[in-house]
């Protein structure tokens, strides 16, 4: 605990939590996130809560692999909510 609050005051970008290892994403996947990210200039945080979206989708869906099938629909809930706010959807 001490070493991950030492590396948050000191500013680095760590991820302090145990992660499961995961298998890279297929490769189209990998795309359309890269495009997503190129698109709407994501963050770093924001692409990995992508990931972190799209790996529960692959989960729900009993795959061992995240296909881009995943991956689009977790840009549609995580991106879709920002078009819609940008948008003046949302109240």
């Amino acid at each position: 605990m001490t070493a991950c609050k030492n590396a948050l005051q000191g500013g680095l970008a760590v991820q302090c939590r145990l992660r499961r290892r995961l298998p890279a994403p297929q490769e189209e996947a990998r795309h359309l996130l890269a495009r997503a990210a190129r698109a709407y200039h994501l963050s770093a945080r924001t692409y990995h809560r992508l990931l972190k979206v799209a790996w529960t989708i692959a989960d729900l869906d009993a795959s061992p692999i995240l296909r881009a099938p995943h991956m689009s629909e977790a840009l549609h809930y995580r991106m879709g909510e920002r078009e819609g706010v940008m948008m003046g959807a949302r109240e």
